[in-house]
């Protein structure tokens, strides 16, 4: 569900937009559909919402934002700093990454890149094949959906295919594995 505000749609004669690149700068609140226009690029810089949505390919960058929400395809960017909450949801691919924010959110395909540093709290739910990074978070809980690699110092990570293996590597002390099958890193189960 796109925010309310100003909707911004890339390709078009929009003030906001030049051909696949759009900006959103001091808006109150920015919602960008980029629509199918491919390798769409979106910015959005001290904004009070910023909500977007693109299609494969797709490049999202949130600055000095209190909210992001991004909605992608395969093989899309997605980078946070400085902000209260990021949320995500992309496709097979998906490069996310979260830095000096209270929340971070991700819902990524298979294959996906994920990386939460400096937060308050990091959840992210993965496709095979993808890799998830925590550093200096206050909290991490990661759900594989099939076999992924985690690295964190303190993190809880959920394994949905346990025949298919995650490799969790717990940077701060040892892991240890919790009742439910799943692995506590510097946290309890």
């Amino acid at each position: 569900m796109l925010l309310s505000g100003l909707l911004v749609a890339c390709g078009t004669d929009d003030p906001y937009c030049d051909g696949p690149e759009c900006l959103c700068v001091d808006e109150p609140t920015c919602a960008i559909d980029c629509g199918d226009t491919p390798d769409c690029t979106i910015d959005c810089e001290s904004t009070d919402a910023c909500d977007t949505l693109c299609a494969d390919g797709c490049s999202v960058d949130c600055r000095g934002t209190p909210s992001c929400a991004s909605e992608c395809g395969r093989d899309c960017d997605v980078t946070c700093s400085s902000v209260d909450a990021c949320g995500t949801a992309c496709g097979d691919g998906c490069r996310y990454a979260c830095d000096n924010a209270s929340r971070c959110e991700v819902k990524a395909g298979a294959a996906s890149d994920v990386s939460c540093a400096s937060v308050g709290s990091c959840e992210a739910v993965v496709g095979p094949g993808s890799a998830v990074t925590c550093e200096n978070t206050g909290s991490c809980e990661v759900t594989c959906r099939g076999d992924c690699e985690v690295s964190c110092g303190g993190c809880l990570v959920r394994c949905e295919a346990l025949e298919e293996g995650c490799e969790v590597t717990c940077t701060q002390g040892a892991g240890m594995l919790c009742p439910d099958g799943s692995t506590a890193c510097n946290t309890s189960c």
